[in-house]
């Protein structure tokens, strides 16, 4: 391969990265393909059918990727793209069979196990996805999101300690998500712990990346009330406060289920450094998606 030709790909991938996926793609086919060797062409057909895919042209990312398949049909990088395709196809229980298939190849490859999580958490099988979504933390794969995802599937599965446990830890990462705060105040409520479901709504309606909210061990935030020193808002005040702008939205405490979305967006995942390859295909949920319908919650604000 050409040094031109690495430098067409690390471009493209970039464009990919920043989201523009119609400049990545003119450049992917700039490229004379016969000089590409085996792995290089791997390559370009992962992003080439990212790119496609990005743009909702799946069927064109199917025609790159078959070929390239039919040469390399155990291609762990070749099935995982293959899997983010078909997921946004929605043909999930087949884009469930190929992450199963990349996953098997590359058991430690920490992109297709959270490719793969989300898929199952799509499907409703949350108690896969969040042993799965464990399985990619521990080999390092982006923490932020996955944590809001594990989070949504804890709560699916009733496990609502391990949910606020897992939904601190991203909001320690993340504090400006003002809907999460949202999403934890309820959990709070509704497990009667009132003091830090107000803390928590305080935080999300002036969300203030410096300041987060100290909990106590019984989860309390120790915040006085306006009454003066020793006086605590009454639980029945601190159920108003949470949820008087949650019921115009028609939301209610684990009244629904955490928005899973269209599995389109595709996220960036580093490469082997020696070749500095470009980055692979990642499925995340979409922009809107959130905790227990937290896009809605926001927009109460």
């Amino acid at each position: 391969m050409h040094s031109d030709d690495d430098s067409l790909l690390e471009q493209a991938n970039r464009l990919l990265e920043d989201g523009k996926p119609q400049e990545a793609l003119h450049l992917l086919d700039e490229l004379e393909i016969e000089t590409l060797d085996d792995e290089e062409r791997i390559e370009w057909g992962s992003l080439r059918a990212w790119a496609l895919t990005e743009m909702g042209r799946d069927e064109e990312a199917l025609e790159t990727l078959e070929p390239l398949l039919d040469e390399f049909p155990q291609s762990a990088r070749l099935l995982g793209t293959l899997g983010v395709v078909l997921s946004n196809r929605d043909d999930l229980e087949q884009a469930r069979d190929v992450l199963e298939e990349a996953v098997e190849l590359a058991p430690e490859d920490e992109v297709a196990l959270a490719n793969l999580a989300l898929v199952y958490e799509k499907l409703r099988d949350y108690e896969r996805a969040a042993a799965l979504y464990d399985r990619a933390l521990s080999l390092g794969a982006d923490i932020d999101w996955i944590l809001l995802r594990k989070a949504a599937a804890l709560t699916e599965l009733g496990q609502y300690n391990e949910a606020k446990t897992t939904l601190k830890r991203y909001l320690s990462l993340v504090p400006e998500d003002a809907a999460q705060w949202i999403a934890l105040a309820l959990l709070h409520s509704d497990d009667g712990e009132f003091d830090a479901a107000f803390a928590c709504y305080e935080q999300a309606e002036r969300p203030d990346p410096n300041v987060t909210p100290q909990l106590g061990r019984d989860g309390g935030a120790g915040r006085q009330a306006e009454g003066g020193p020793g006086t605590a808002p009454s639980a029945s005040a601190h159920r108003a406060a949470l949820h008087a702008p949650l019921a115009a939205a028609g939301v209610h405490p684990r009244g629904g289920r955490p928005l899973g979305g269209g599995l389109r967006n595709l996220r960036a995942h580093s490469g082997s450094a020696a070749l500095r390859r470009p980055r692979r295909a990642e499925l995340r949920p979409g922009d809107g998606d959130g905790l227990l319908l937290a896009a809605q919650v926001a927009r109460a604000l």
